[in-house]
């Protein structure tokens, strides 16, 4: 691990083609969104804001609000809830070091982003990772459905359905 406790990221081309990266290629830490998106998301948080706690320094996974015991007390995803997260966030009383906020923390294992002439880029764990650990966030530009409709580049798109519609 390096000095900011986030795991190293690798990056290789096993191609013989000489770019390690696309042309266009920008690194983001964190998501983007298109102004439609970032609107709809704005809209949505002003009439049902996120959950906050009031625990203290340090939540109790079994009563926080915010996790409604979706991680275990050893920060552990619990396997029913794997397919979307909450958790506490800088609105919650309790501070960094709060259990509850292993999302936040960022990359925990050591992975690598590599490239192959037959499946494009794709990313693989450098050391073992135990079950329902949190790896790393999956970062983008996040766009409505309909702006994603006429997309006629060579680009990585999925639905993102949360569980509420």
């Amino acid at each position: 691990m390096q000095n900011n406790h986030i795991a190293p990221l690798l990056v290789e081309n096993w191609t013989r083609i000489c770019d390690v990266l696309p042309k266009n290629f920008t690194w983001i830490a964190e998501s983007l969104f298109s102004y439609p998106a970032k609107f709809y998301i704005e809209k949505a948080d002003a009439e049902l804001p996120a959950a906050k706690c009031k625990c203290g320094e340090v939540c109790n996974p079994s009563s926080c609000p915010c996790l409604k015991a979706k991680i275990t007390a050893k920060g552990l995803i619990r396997s029913e809830y794997a397919n979307f997260i909450n958790e506490c966030h800088k609105d919650c009383g309790c501070n960094r070091k709060c259990p509850s906020r292993i999302l936040r923390r960022g990359r925990t294992f050591p992975v690598m982003l590599f490239r192959t002439s037959k499946c494009g880029w794709s990313v693989r764990t450098l050391v073992p990772i135990p079950r329902r650990r949190f790896v790393m966030e999956y970062v983008g530009l996040i766009k409505l459905y309909e702006e994603c409709i006429n997309v006629d580049d060579q680009t990585y798109l999925f639905n993102c359905d949360l569980p509420d519609g």
